[in-house]
């Protein structure tokens, strides 16, 4: 088993007030968005998905569950984290993309809850912790 994971940080905006429902699925938005822009890039073949992604991204998806690998459940290890506005949002993303971190936006369409065009949460990542820390390291835990 390994010692070091990779994880990706979600970093979503509190001040949305976001229902239960709402924020679990823009949460999942922005971690299905990492797989989805990979999938689009022009070196990707169907069928052959090993080509869209870093061999620490496909370790990433690929890695079992620490302590459940019998079961075959897959890690894809993931922290929600919360800032207080968009502004905080926006300085969190362009400090990860200055670190080098992959980043992956999400921009609420307005059909529920949210304004349309709202900049509600970013996926950074997945990577190695000691290149997340510097970036999302003091943001507090999404509750």
């Amino acid at each position: 088993m390994s010692e070091r994971y990779l994880k990706q940080v979600i970093v979503v905006r509190k001040d949305l007030s976001m229902p239960t429902g709402k924020l679990a699925a823009m949460v999942a938005h922005a971690s299905m968005t990492f797989i989805i822009d990979r999938f689009r890039t022009p070196h990707f073949w169907p069928g052959d998905w090993e080509h869209c992604f870093t061999a620490d991204e496909a370790r990433w998806l690929t890695e079992l569950d620490p302590g459940i690998e019998e079961t075959g459940q897959v890690s894809m290890a993931k922290i929600v984290c919360q800032v207080a506005s968009e502004a905080e949002l926006v300085a969190i993303e362009q400090k990860a993309k200055a670190s080098g971190l992959t980043c992956h936006r999400v921009v609420d369409s307005g059909y529920a809850h949210n304004k349309k065009g709202d900049f509600a949460c970013v996926a950074i990542g997945p990577d190695w912790p000691e290149k997340l820390s510097p970036v999302t390291g003091g943001l507090k835990v999404y509750r």
